[in-house]
């Protein structure tokens, strides 16, 4: 099999770079003095991860849906969908048992505006009871929440021990949310991704790996609610 080359960087540095960018594309950053050789021996060696990660990123492509905000249309919350519905409120009302949002009678625009509020907002106040709860469990003190719009991270943790987490975790499960609240939690204590960052870690986040798995492989719930 013939693995094309979308874009090829020649750039200082020691190693290479290989990316599969949004569309399921293959990005190369290669090193200046790198032979034709070498590039396509740093291809065939990674042909399975490029294979693999293309495949899961025009999956993760198709499941990423606009929305129409239509009567009966489905939309993530909690790792679960809810089927849409609308009232003559002025505000979102979530039925939890029978798993309905039931939105405002208005035009797209202020529909997703409104969603958009709804999210972040529980999104603030369930991350923030995630992290006290946590942080006091693991032994650890972070120092803000920020709530972010990021484009490829779930979360980061800066160098004043600020925590930044994606609004979009709201859409998650749970456990999943749990998890990367653990990880950037982690990093107060390792700032790497180190054998001791993922042991520690791992004894707060039960079946680490499934986790990061999971999220390899649902990295559309990223693009979701982008215009």
């Amino acid at each position: 099999m013939v693995i094309e080359i979308k874009e090829l960087i020649f750039r200082r540095r020691k190693g290479f770079c290989l990316r599969i960018d949004k569309n399921g594309d293959l990005i190369v950053i290669a090193p200046l003095y790198a032979t034709d050789t070498d590039i396509k021996s740093v291809i065939q060696k990674k042909a399975n991860w490029i294979i693999k990660t293309r495949e899961i990123i025009l999956q993760n492509n198709q499941k990423c849906r606009p929305l129409n905000f239509e009567p009966g249309e489905s939309i993530p919350f909690l790792g679960e969908y809810y089927t849409i519905s609308y009232h003559n409120d002025r505000n979102i009302f979530v039925d939890y048992e029978r798993k309905i949002f039931f939105l405002p009678f208005s035009d797209q625009t202020t529909l997703k505006r409104k969603l958009m509020k709804f999210y972040y907002q529980k999104a603030y106040e369930l991350l923030k009871e995630e992290l006290d709860k946590w942080s006091n469990i693991m032994g650890v003190r972070y120092r803000t929440l920020r709530i972010k719009n990021a484009r490829r991270l779930w979360g980061s943790c800066g160098k004043n021990a600020s925590i930044n987490l994606n609004w979009r975790l709201i859409l998650l499960p749970k456990e999943i949310i749990e998890h990367i609240v653990i990880h950037e939690l982690s990093h107060l204590v390792y700032r790497n991704h180190s054998k001791q960052f993922k042991y520690f870690a791992s004894q707060f986040s039960i079946n680490y790996a499934e986790k990061e798995k999971w999220l390899r492989e649902n990295s559309y719930f990223l693009q979701m609610f982008r215009d």
